[in-house]
């Protein structure tokens, strides 16, 4: 999913947008895309075999649980409201 797309849903669902905390989805403008492009490229060199993107999944594994759990523990609304 692209961060144009994963901003309008944020938006859509819970009112996030770019001054109230979904800066992050849109932080280059026109360029994001690029640079995820170069960023991709860059991590992909670095996992050149099986055993570093095992490691390189199980560590995103375990950063989407951490921000699942922080954002289950903080209601949306009030996340929202508190970057109002």
């Amino acid at each position: 999913m692209r961060n144009q797309e994963i901003a309008a849903r944020l938006h859509e669902a819970h009112g996030i947008g770019a001054h109230n905390g979904g800066a992050y989805f849109g932080a280059r403008g026109d360029v994001t895309g690029t640079l995820w492009r170069e960023s991709s490229k860059v991590i992909q060199s670095m996992l050149e075999g099986p055993k570093s993107q095992a490691e390189a999944c199980a560590a995103a594994v375990q950063t989407f649980h951490a921000l699942t759990k922080v954002f289950l523990d903080v209601p949306t609304k009030q996340f929202a409201a508190a970057y109002n």
